[in-house]
């Protein structure tokens, strides 16, 4: 994270005071805001939030959806609140015509392109043991679109609706990991795990920051 996006104590916890809910950073970004909090709408953008967990080992791959996200979204009032300590070009990214499709821990991109890397190697299976695996396991690639009234996710020869302001969760066949046995002689272990894909369509919302001081 650069400089200009460091993350200010006194900074979130100004904001966070506006802010009514259950979590504050990584617990929920689901929140209601203040009106007197917002400041002026900067752009309009379509936000969809896709995160990848697994069924039977919830921790593998290494899970980002504990990352510190950059807004809360006020459902209620159909606003993305995005915190002091992102940067302005970032917030400018934010603004668009197309689909914004945010990956935990991953980044930002438009509609169209795989949401999580190919391969991992070195991951967490159960229990927040460290495991290297000894072959590199092909996350699924959910590609989002673009379509009437929400987004269409495609991912393992699937193709599932989403609309704007709902939420689905896609279990996907199980998969085999291959991992190496500790001790002398180190042989490698098959453990079956169940992609599931998490999609939340927040719709169409203004972009908005925080006032100063709030």
């Amino acid at each position: 994270m650069s400089d200009n996006q460091s993350v200010s104590r006194r900074q979130v916890l100004a904001s966070s005071a506006a802010v009514t809910g259950a979590g504050l950073l990584g617990l929920s970004n689901v929140q209601t805001v203040s009106a007197a909090a917002k400041d002026t709408s900067l752009g309009g953008t379509k936000l969809v939030r896709v995160s990848l967990t697994h069924k039977d080992a919830p921790n593998f791959p290494r899970d980002n959806n504990d990352s510190v996200s950059d807004y809360v979204v006020d459902m209620e009032n159909s606003d993305m609140m995005v915190y002091p300590f992102v940067s302005a070009d970032l917030v400018t990214s934010f603004i668009t015509d197309n689909v914004l499709v945010d990956v935990p821990g991953g980044g930002y991109h438009e509609a169209g392109k795989g949401a999580f890397g190919t391969s991992n190697k070195r991951a967490e299976l159960g229990g927040g043991s460290a495991v290297l695996l000894s072959r590199n396991y092909k996350s699924p690639q959910p590609v989002i679109r673009e379509s009437s009234g929400g987004v269409q996710v495609s991912v393992d020869g699937g193709s599932y609706s989403v609309e704007a302001g709902s939420s689905n969760e896609i279990e996907l066949d199980p998969r085999t990991v291959h991992t190496k046995t500790n001790g002398k002689k180190k042989k490698e272990k098959s453990t079956s795990i169940t992609p599931v894909v998490h999609v939340q369509n927040y719709g169409r919302l203004d972009v908005r920051r925080f006032k100063e001081g709030q």
